[in-house]
């Protein structure tokens, strides 16, 4: 399933987002503590991030909630 995520960010197009979406069904089925718990998280920021323009947004958020990773933000000098 690694690749299958990995995939799924690649993709940047409306299949994108069905690949997404069958990603965390799958997820959310599998009864493995971390994924299920890892889906509800990817669902919850899907619902901060609507209304943005592209899927950066939700990559971003993922990357700082799910990671830790801080991106800098445009017009910003980095810490």
């Amino acid at each position: 399933m690694d690749h299958a995520l990995s995939q799924i960010i690649r993709t940047k197009d409306r299949h994108g987002s069905h690949l997404l979406d069958d990603w965390l069904a799958w997820a959310s089925r599998s009864r493995l503590p971390s994924f299920v718990e890892l889906a509800r998280k990817i669902r919850l920021l899907m619902r901060m991030a609507f209304g943005f323009k592209n899927t950066d947004a939700l990559i971003a958020l993922a990357l700082l909630a799910l990671g830790g990773y801080r991106p800098d933000l445009p017009g910003r000098q980095a810490a």
